[in-house]
């Protein structure tokens, strides 16, 4: 069973200790990296393919993805429709500032009854 206090001063990691866990973060995160572009290349290329629909038609992957979404935004699936509206940019802002406004009016020479 390995020493939890070795290579610890106090509440810090000595600089070898702490030189490896960088180093290992380091290769970790090139690794996550290369994944996600891995991920990337493949839907690229799965959206530009032509497919082949029951009519006969050919349509790219992107197109037939785009119909599919929209079907089930008809449906009333909500989040399909979100999707869609935020691919053709018109997501809605995160956070709506709210600010307070005094506002006066004058009634001039209005009397009280």
């Amino acid at each position: 069973m390995s020493n939890p206090n070795i290579g610890h001063i106090g509440n810090r990691f000595t600089s070898e200790t702490a030189r490896e866990i960088g180093r290992k973060a380091g290769i970790a995160s090139g690794k996550a990296r290369r994944d996600k572009k891995i991920l990337k290349d493949c839907l690229e290329i799965l959206l530009e393919r032509k497919i082949e629909t029951k009519d006969g038609k050919k349509i790219t992957g992107a197109e037939a993805t785009s119909a599919a979404l929209f079907k089930r935004a008809l449906a009333g699936d909500t989040r399909a429709f979100e999707v869609l509206r935020d691919s053709v940019g018109q997501k809605m802002p995160d956070k709506v500032e709210q600010t307070n406004t005094n506002i006066t009016v004058d009634f001039g020479d209005i009397e009280d009854e």
